[in-house]
């Protein structure tokens, strides 16, 4: 009778076992397994040709974007570049060109004085929109919330128009490419891949790589500018379809399944491609263009795979569940664990093989159905065998960053995730000179290099009771005064930002004399009321603040390159500090989307102050519009041997910028400048 119930509960468990393996959605664990199944079976098999792919990118990277032709030329009045491009590619033979980002600015919406000068800025492109895009032969971009200039929508019409979204699973990876969207007003449309595919394509893509995904056929903006070979031209887009989008550092980044593939960032040659690009980013995410392409190429060249049957992950799962739960129930722990590892292991292998053969067998399902058994059969070994009663407890909670944990624990009031309305500090810091050294180290070192000086500021963050909200490549933003309290949150920032810079240099002074690659620092510091809580969707969020303090902290980081000064801060900041050190008003600036401009300030030693009476006076003479005395006094101050002097003469070069401006009559003292 006892033997009876335990097999019972034993069947029992390995159906559920074997149901739940085969029908759960695909979860972190899950997606892991599969890109390791595909590392091992281009492994075990070799890793697949590109060579021969149905696509072309055309990436804007960092070398088109400072190439001469290109320099000058701002992202949003590209147009006559993408019209320049799709006119090559369709005219050496490619299918269809698609634009992997959204044309939102309209040259005719600029007035200026009643004028509009760009009116006729985008008629190529638009001339060339009107007549393939209708035929679905050149498609630009939208997304769920973001539409393109009215005038490039009415050129394109439907055909002409898709999605250029990307939906990543839990674990953050891209895996699948769907064919359409729907927006939230029941809009259908197709993505980039769904239009380009046609009747073709599925109702989503599933990218699992036989090579890295970088090793697609490319060519940089700049390159194919340049290239005017009919043959190489036609070698490169005939029967191909095009896909054009950025490849610039953290923007449009996702992370691929390719990324325990054999490492590789850089395209391989090309025709009219003067340089290799290396696209992959330091956590190896790539473009989210490659995945456009991946997706087409897949369904085109036949290395989609295609999902394994229901009925056939079920058996499997089955089996599995059924072999590891009898072990556990008979054997000892230790042997019916081993059984069961190797059942994992046998389906991981027998995944990748399934992989090579062109189908997609869930590579953690045969574990994961392992362990059920095994769970199950030790479960009734405890209960019925030993007579002892077991229960298991799972929790499931919310995480914040490690380093506030003891904080948030010993506080009374818990914080707010959904959201609240907090004053905050809130900091930028840059390290400045990473491009220049990208091109003159290689990227282990390049890596080393960044990761020991975004440490610093990391430690001093942490040291001065902020937390670190997020690295933004080669940048960090930090936040004082939440999800905790921190009294004078103000000031510990503000001394934290001078630390940073202090340290900063002191490092890059003893890296330089040992002949070893280093970095400047640039901060930017504000502080304010903001809204801080979990922000993002319902699978990834980030306890972050979002509002005006945080816009203008992030565009005073750019300042400091205008202004030859490492750190500068807002004006509460800088008011907490002004005891201990001395506080230099910079200037002020006008930021977007503020009528009154914002008082920038910068703090420097002692021995800075006896300067500062001449600087105040160069500043009010340029406030009062009398750019020529402020100029004067700023290049007075600039030949002397103080802090502020590469400061000065910046000033100086501001004066007379904006004395050869025609300022308006209500003009507010503020630099003549753009922030970024």
């Amino acid at each position: 009778m006892r033997l009876r119930i335990v097999f019972q509960v034993l069947a029992a468990a390995v159906l559920f076992g074997a149901a739940l393996a085969a029908y759960l959605p695909q979860n972190t664990v899950g997606g892991w397994a599969d890109d390791r199944a595909a590392a091992a079976r281009a492994l075990i098999w070799g890793e697949r040709s590109f060579e021969a792919a149905s696509v072309v990118v055309v990436a804007l990277d960092e070398a088109s974007v400072n190439d001469p032709r290109l320099a000058a030329t701002p992202r949003a009045l590209m147009s006559p570049i993408w019209a320049e491009i799709a006119l090559k590619a369709l005219d050496h033979g490619a299918e269809a060109v698609a634009l992997d980002f959204i044309i939102a600015f309209d040259g005719i919406d600029l007035v200026v004085d009643g004028e509009t000068p760009l009116r006729r800025y985008d008629t190529p492109f638009l001339r060339m929109l009107a007549k393939e895009g209708r035929a679905g032969r050149l498609i630009i971009g939208r997304s769920q919330r973001l539409l393109p200039g009215r005038r490039f929508s009415a050129a394109a019409r439907e055909r002409g128009v898709a999605f250029v979204d990307i939906d990543a699973d839990p674990d953050g990876v891209v895996r699948r490419v769907r064919a359409r969207f729907t927006t939230e007003a029941g809009e259908v449309a197709a993505t980039l891949s769904g239009a380009i595919l046609g009747a073709e394509a599925a109702v989503e893509t599933r990218i699992t790589p036989p090579a890295p995904l970088t090793m697609l056929p490319a060519v940089n903006v700049a390159d194919l500018l340049a290239c005017d070979d009919e043959a190489a031209l036609r070698s490169l887009f005939a029967g191909r379809a095009v896909l054009v989008g950025g490849a610039l550092p953290g923007e449009d980044r996702f992370r691929a399944p390719d990324r325990y593939l054999t490492e590789s960032g850089r395209t391989p040659p090309t025709p009219c491609a003067r340089t290799e690009m290396d696209v992959r980013g330091p956590g190896g995410d790539i473009p989210g263009v490659w995945l456009h392409a991946a997706a087409v190429d897949a369904a085109r060249s036949g290395w989609a795979l295609q999902p394994a049957p229901q009925w056939a992950v079920a058996a499997v799962a089955a089996v599995a569940a059924a072999v590891a739960g009898l072990t556990a129930l008979t054997l000892a722990p230790s042997a019916a664990g081993a059984i069961a590892l190797g059942i994992g292991l046998v389906g991981f292998g027998g995944a990748a093989a399934a992989q090579e053969a062109g189908m997609l067998f869930p590579a953690a399902r045969a574990g994961f159905a392992a362990l059920v058994g095994f769970t199950a059969g030790w479960t009734g070994r405890l209960l019925f065998l030993d007579r002892r009663a077991r229960a298991l407890r799972s929790s499931f909670g919310r995480y914040v960053a490690p380093e506030l944990v003891e904080r948030i624990l010993a506080q009374e009031r818990l914080p707010e995730l959904d959201g609240e309305q907090r004053d905050v500090a809130v900091m930028f810091a840059d390290l400045s000179g990473f491009t220049a050294l990208s091109e003159r180290v290689d990227g282990k070192t390049l890596t080393a290099t960044v990761n020991k000086y975004l440490s610093i500021i990391a430690r001093e963050v942490e040291a001065s009771g902020g937390y670190v909200d997020k690295f933004i490549g080669d940048a960090v933003m930090a936040i004082w005064n939440a999800p905790v309290d921190l009294p004078d949150f103000e000031r510990a920032a503000a001394r934290a930002a001078i630390s940073i810079r202090d340290q900063v240099e002191a490092a890059a002074e003893a890296d330089a004399a040992r002949g070893l690659p280093n970095f400047k620092i640039k901060v930017g510091l504000n502080s304010g009321r903001a809204i801080v809580g979990n922000v993002g969707d319902e699978n990834r969020l980030n306890y972050t603040a979002v509002g005006d303090t945080v816009n203008i902290a992030a565009r005073m980081e750019g300042l400091p390159s205008a202004f030859l000064t490492p750190v500068v801060m807002g004006a509460a900041c800088a008011d907490a500090i002004r005891e201990e050190f001395a506080i230099l008003e910079v200037a002020s600036i006008q930021v977007k989307g503020r009528k009154e401009p914002v008082g920038v300030y910068a703090p420097y030693g002692a021995t800075a102050r006896p300067y500062f009476d001449r600087y105040e006076a160069a500043l009010a003479a340029y406030r009062a519009r009398d750019f020529a005395s402020a100029a004067d006094g700023w290049r007075a101050l600039a030949s002397e041997a103080w802090e502020g002097a590469a400061l000065s003469g910046a000033m100086a070069g501001f004066a007379d910028l904006t004395a050869a401006e025609a300022l308006p009559d209500d003009w507010n003292g503020a630099v003549v400048m753009t922030t970024k």
